[in-house]
Parts: structure tokens; sequence; C-alpha cells
């Protein structure tokens, strides 16, 4: 005869008894990633034998060839947060657990440190499935907080900030992000926007909280490349509620105007000056494809750069690797942007 447990719900619905219950532990979990503001953290109650069976770690410290372990009290620090620690004993005693997207790196963390090597796989591939336009800024920002991107999901998510920048910028999460996140970004060569729009979701993110304008206005405008602005929204910008705030801005406006009215005078390597070569950002269609087809013809456009050809010829000439350009031609009358 064999007595069969029917779809082993009898055997689950037993073990989920023991989820945080004091009566029947023998161990108390009390996690470090805790703000002391918030008063004493939580402790959550567990048993030695099912922690160890789900990860080595926990088995080193409970057992070893001898039976005694490293650990032979009562309270055992966690490196992770009392969300993180209680996802992960609710997965193991009850079989299912529903993660919300700022908690997913840090369980993804937690279950590494600990080789919970049965579970890790899983939450890698929903975090790598979870990066999107919307998602990325909030991955970004629940990241920041281990100090931590070494992640080819949130690699991915770097990347979309920036060739999606106009996008992302204007998703709920963009203010989230950290500051040293924001600044490499916008530095960089590689970004695809418009520079107008840089600079407005630059000050977008410094009016989300009113200490970062103190501490970061300076730091953002030195990264925004006010040549490559319109010089009519160059000129406007000593009236902006945010940016008029810095000593800054007027030796920063004046330069880029100077640099409108002649555009082949000498620059110093100030990066304000350089053209970003990530994509090319088409302000008439407001992406990076240089051609319009929603029309009934067909319509090109151009960058706005510091080139003698673009005077002469009309030329657009773009260098994206060493040795390689893309060269674009306007005739007589076309729409040029």
């Amino acid at each position: 005869w064999v007595v069969r447990d029917q779809n082993r719900l009898t055997r689950l619905d037993k073990l989920r008894v023991l989820f945080n219950n004091p009566r029947y532990s023998d161990v108390t979990l009390r996690p470090t990633q805790f703000s002391a503001q918030d008063g004493e953290p939580p402790r959550f109650y567990g048993c030695k034998n099912i922690l160890a069976v789900w990860s080595p770690t926990f088995e080193s410290l409970f057992y070893t060839n001898d039976q005694v372990g490293f650990f032979d009290g009562a309270e055992l620090d966690v490196e992770a947060s009392p969300e993180t620690v209680e996802m992960f004993l609710r997965f193991i005693h009850e079989g299912e657990v529903v993660v919300k997207l700022d908690g997913l790196w840090p369980l993804y963390c937690f279950l590494n440190t600990y080789q919970v090597v049965d579970l890790v796989d899983r939450v890698e591939d929903i975090m790598d499935k979870a990066v999107s336009v919307d998602t990325c800024c909030h991955l970004l920002a629940s990241a920041q907080q281990l100090g931590s991107y070494d992640h080819y999901a949130l690699r991915k998510c770097l990347n979309m900030l920036l060739m999606d920048f106009t996008e992302v910028g204007s998703t709920a999460g963009f203010t989230l992000l950290d500051f040293d996140i924001l600044a490499a970004v916008i530095s960089s060569d590689e970004l695809n926007a418009a520079e107008e729009f840089v600079f407005e979701a630059c000050m977008e993110w410094l009016q989300a909280d009113e200490a970062r304008v103190e501490l970061y206005l300076d730091g953002l405008l030195q990264h925004i490349r006010f040549p490559l602005c319109d010089s009519k929204f160059v000129a406007s910008l000593d009236a902006h509620p945010i940016a008029a705030r810095s000593p800054k801005l007027q030796d920063m406006m004046l330069s880029a105007l100077k640099f409108a009215v002649n555009p082949r005078m000498k620059v110093s390597a100030n990066p304000q000056f350089r053209q970003r070569k990530g994509g090319l950002y088409w302000k008439v269609t407001k992406n990076n494809m240089c051609m319009d087809l929603s029309g009934d013809g067909f319509r090109t456009y151009l960058l706005n750069t510091s080139c003698d050809l673009i005077a002469k010829w009309k030329l657009k000439v773009e260098l994206y690797q060493e040795g390689s350009v893309v060269v674009g031609i306007a005739e007589e009358g076309a729409d040029v942007s």
C-alpha cells in the first residue's frame, strides 16, 4: 500500500504553520539594513533545519561535520532589509511570494549572498524581463541603496537611459534616480536626446526635492551642453525659476550665445561645446530617425553643428566610431532642423 499526500498540499499546509512562528523557532533573524530612526528592527523566527537546506551559507553557520556550527546563539544578524527577509521566509514556507518592483534587486542580492541557488535564477530572470522604459529608473533607484549596479539587467537600464532618455525622462520614476547616475548619463557623449529636453529633465529632477537645488544645481548645469541648444531657448534661461539660482548660469549662457553667433570661434576643451555622438536626435521627428514618413512626401532633417561644411554645403557629419561617419545632404529649400 502507498499512502500519498494528494498534490503535496497537506505537507505544504503544515510547513506554512512554521512561518515566523516563535513556538517552533530555534533561531531569530535580525535584519541589519534598517534605519535606526525607525526604532528597533523587527525580528523573524526561523528554523535552522529549513534555512540550512535552502542555503549553504546558513548551513555553514548552523552545522559542520561535528554538528557544531560557527553560530551557537539565539539571534543571527542577516545582511538584508526586513522586507527582503520576510519575502525569503515566506517563499520557503509557503511556496510563493509577491515581489514588488523595488524589492527585486534587494531580494536578488540576498539570494546571491546566501547562495540560495534554487531561487536566485528565477528572480534574476524576472528582473531581466522587468526592464522597460517605465521601470528602469525604479530598478536603478532600488539598486542605489545597496551601492551596486554590477548586473546585466541594471546595465541594460543604464543603456536605456542613454538611448531613450526622452522617454525615460518623462516617467514618474525619473526623479528617484541618484545624482551620480543622472550626472554620469547627462555628461556622456552617448546620450541621445535634444539638449533642451536634457535641461528640462534635470530641472524636474531638482524640483522633486528642494534640498537637491543647493547640493546639485551647479553640478548638473556644468554637464548640459548649452551651445547645442537653440539660442532663443538659451536667452530665456535667466528667468528660469530654478536654473537662475545658479551664479554660474550667466557665464554659461554668454558662452553659448557667443558660440551661436560665431560657431567657428575657438573654444577650449570644455565638453559643453562637444557634439554628442551616441545617436542622432532629430528635433522635428522627435526621435533618432532622420526621416519623416508621416506625410505623403519624404523629408529628411539635419542637426545644427559647429562644422564649416554646414554653412557651405549643408552637410551633417557625425562621428560614430574611429573612421566611421554619417553624412546627410539637404537640398535647397529643404526643411532643416
